[in-house]
């Protein structure tokens, strides 16, 4: 969690579905978790650079309908950039279950 939070925000999708498993991993698990740290060491010197001019808080969210059949809840999401870089961000499933988008 401390590498998605404070490092690369591009693995949040691998690490919000694998937390879902940290109980009862199996192989399948493994070798995702295997090619995510391979991911994880081709990328060591990536960054997010904050800059010092125009900065301006950008805000986002989405909330989106169920796209995996296997799930009964969807998803929301938000995140707050400060000039280029990320300050926070959050992904989550809906406490309850939406029928429509509306």
């Amino acid at each position: 969690m401390y590498l998605m939070n404070f490092t690369q925000l591009d693995i949040a999708d691998v690490m919000f579905r694998l937390s879902r498993y940290t109980q009862n991993l199996n192989r399948k698990h493994w070798m995702t978790i295997v090619r995510l740290m391979k991911h994880l060491r081709g990328t060591i010197d990536y960054g997010i650079l904050y800059s010092g001019f125009l900065v301006v808080l950008e805000g986002y969210n989405n909330a989106n309908c169920i796209s995996d059949l296997n799930e009964i809840k969807s998803t929301s999401d938000y995140i707050f950039i400060l000039g280029s870089g990320v300050v926070s961000w959050k992904s989550s499933k809906q406490s309850l279950i939406a029928r429509s988008t509306i």
